[in-house]
């Protein structure tokens, strides 16, 4: 279970701001974000199972990230690796155009939001069904393994945490404020807008129903958040979970 919050046009300073678990089994090995091409710049991380990435960033401020939705078949292609072919587009334009010309079949279900601080979306693939893409209105967004706002948290109290944070003015306080919603341990209900393809146990589900999950074998295994801003991009990684990592910066980006 990854979560995403999508901060979009909320703050005045950061026009889009994003907050990211990352949830895995703990044995599939990943690098911590980095400029993984140039000329344009793409920083992100990488699964080094597949290759691909959860959440990356593009030098012209276009950041793009991936959620999954349950599934069991099989595919030709990684999912992580889509997310670095929208980054490559370089805007939400042509990531869009990209995406309505996509072959679903090619992947497991996802949903795959991308976006600067004018616009954002957010497209679902489903089995045997085309791409759906929504237009993301001005807001706060949580999006977890099911389409934007169909999620098993308590919607309401998370919602009123996050737009508390659009009235924090330094880029120290809303990290250290994201951090502690980010490392929240309760648990939830399940709820998904259609049946996955399979369901875990109950006690299962609960536990990775929270924001910061810790299972035996699988839970969060690190953190993002971007605050994006009119002239400056800047990107803060925790290496662990939120709970016990810290963040740190990865890099700041001078939007042109």
């Amino acid at each position: 279970m990854c979560t995403v919050a999508l901060l979009f046009r909320q703050h005045p300073s950061f026009p889009l701001i994003i907050a990211a678990n990352r949830d895995e089994f703990y044995k599939r090995p990943a690098s911590a974000p980095e400029r993984v091409r140039e000329n344009p710049a793409i920083l992100a991380g990488i699964d080094q199972l597949a290759g691909g990435t959860w959440m990356g960033l593009h030098e012209g401020g276009m950041a793009a990230g991936i959620t999954n939705f349950r599934s069991v078949e099989e595919v030709p292609r990684s999912r992580g690796r889509l997310v670095l072919d929208v980054l490559t587009e370089g805007s939400v334009n042509r990531a869009r155009s990209f995406l309505e010309g996509l072959d679903t079949a090619e992947f497991r279900p996802f949903n795959l939001w991308f976006g600067d601080g004018e616009s954002l979306f957010v497209g679902y693939a489903r089995t045997g069904k085309p791409l759906v893409m929504e237009n993301v209105e001005p807001g706060v967004h949580i999006l977890a393994n099911d389409k934007l706002g169909v999620d098993v948290f308590d919607r309401e109290r998370k919602m009123h945490e996050l737009t508390s944070i659009c009235k924090k003015r330094s880029a120290q306080d809303i990290v250290s404020q994201l951090r502690s919603w980010l490392a929240d341990h309760a648990g939830g209900t399940p709820s998904f807008s259609s049946p996955p393809a399979y369901r875990l146990a109950d006690q299962l589900e609960e536990k990775i129903a929270a924001t910061c999950v810790h299972t035996s074998e699988y839970g969060t295994c690190s953190s993002t958040i971007v605050l994006a801003g009119q002239n400056e991009v800047q990107y803060f990684f925790a290496p662990g979970p939120p709970c016990s990592a810290s963040f740190s910066i990865v890099e700041r980006v001078e939007l042109t």
